[in-house]
């Protein structure tokens, strides 16, 4: 994913002008060129040029953010509106991308504590159920009904058996990390304690926006406004 994520080509600048390198090729203290349009493929620091870059995979901020020299950029984000030169800062699993995908797939991978105690549960209620239908086979056996202790038995089990607990809690954690995941929330533990949250923190650098920009000034006031910067300069008189 990470890679779908980054250009497969940089443009490294040389004393003979650029230089179209692999992204893996660079190092730190390099300089590449980013044009209007494409991805920044290494974490980095603004040598020159400015731009709006859009951030929103990183910082989920939807509107694009203006950057000058001196600025910090992360790669994979998109510049647009003007060309940048950065100072390669950060390349491979150093970049803020990597670390991210390794957080992700960690949150992934680790089991809750609510999955823990279930498959403990699970695994106990095994031996029950298992030990219920013997005891259930042995006495209708003594008790002389042979032909119905085995279908005794199979029912008991079929009854007792903790597989409906042990496939129900990670299809439950499985559906909430998807809903979670499709609202951008995921649990770094994967332990899902959020609703035991009092408060959340952002970053100074996060963005927190409640929907797209969008106009809210009537038709006929925009329409006013330009009939009148459009007013013929011999009407006054």
């Amino acid at each position: 994913m990470e890679a779908e994520l980054l250009p497969d080509t940089a443009e490294l600048v040389t004393d003979a002008g650029t230089e179209t390198v692999p992204h893996s090729a660079l190092v730190v203290g390099d300089v590449v060129l980013v044009r209007p349009g494409g991805r920044v493929p290494v974490d980095g620091v603004v040598a020159e040029g400015s731009a709006d870059v859009d951030a929103s995979m990183i910082t989920g901020e939807s509107r694009a953010v203006p950057k000058e020299p001196g600025a910090k950029v992360v790669a994979g984000t998109v510049a647009a509106g003007g060309s940048l030169r950065v100072t390669v800062t950060a390349v491979g699993e150093g970049t803020a991308l990597s670390g991210i995908m390794r957080m992700v797939a960690a949150a992934q991978a680790s089991a809750s504590r609510t999955q823990a105690l279930a498959d403990r549960a699970a695994a106990i209620l095994f031996y029950v159920a298992l030990s219920s239908g013997l005891i259930t086979f042995g006495f209708w056996w003594l008790d002389g009904d042979q032909a119905g202790a085995l279908t005794r038995m199979a029912t008991v089990l079929l009854i007792a058996c903790p597989h409906a607990l042990g496939l129900a809690i990670p299809l439950v954690i499985a559906i909430s990390t998807s809903l979670g995941r499709g609202t951008a929330c995921l649990s770094r533990t994967g332990s899902p304690s959020s609703g035991r949250a009092s408060s959340t923190w952002s970053s100074r650098e996060a963005g927190l926006t409640r929907r797209p920009p969008e106009t809210r000034q009537p038709c006929h006031r925009v329409a006013h406004c330009i009939a009148w910067n459009y007013v013929p300069s011999g009407s006054w008189s």
